[in-house]
């Protein structure tokens, strides 16, 4: 799947997985049922990918058409 974001658009959502992932470190941390936790770290991981997608586009620069597919 390609989505297609503008700079600002990416910066956004960059900001939003960081503070999110933050998050989900400490309710990880805080959960005692087992299969929960397990899922909360496959989602952390899902999203540290997409992150670092997002990091990816933020070094490479500006696009030409203020465009960037992921």
């Amino acid at each position: 799947m390609n989505i297609e974001l503008t700079d600002d658009e990416v910066r956004a959502l960059h900001e939003v997985l960081t503070h999110r992932l933050v998050d989900l470190g400490v309710e990880i941390r805080h959960t005692d049922k087992r299969a929960f936790r397990e899922g909360l770290i496959q989602r952390r991981e899902s999203l540290r990918r997409v992150q670092a997608q997002l990091a990816n586009q933020l070094s490479a620069g500006p696009e030409t058409e203020h465009q960037r597919a992921l």
